[in-house]
């Protein structure tokens, strides 16, 4: 099931129908991180700099699809009416 989720939600977001861009809040929040991220290239080692990069990438990715999978979760149950809310 996992799988399906996660294809599913790639699924929306490569087809443009799920951008976060759109939501202003998201946008200025990507902004003040991408913002201090910058301030890391001062940072002498480019592998700990990139391994925080994809660690940052990896966390986000995976907190999205947490959420996304619980959104559809949650709209199935209201949806089919399984009052477990």
């Amino acid at each position: 099931m996992e799988v399906q989720l996660q294809e599913l939600y790639f699924s929306e977001v490569d087809s443009g129908r799920l951008m976060y861009e759109d939501d202003p809040e998201y946008e200025r929040r990507r902004q003040a991180l991408s913002s201090c991220l910058d301030r890391l290239e001062v940072i002498r080692d480019p592998e700990a700099r990139d391994l925080l990069w994809d660690a940052v990438l990896r966390f986000t990715n995976q907190s999205d699809l947490v959420s996304f999978a619980h959104g559809l979760r949650l709209g199935l149950r209201l949806a089919l009416g399984d009052g477990k809310v």
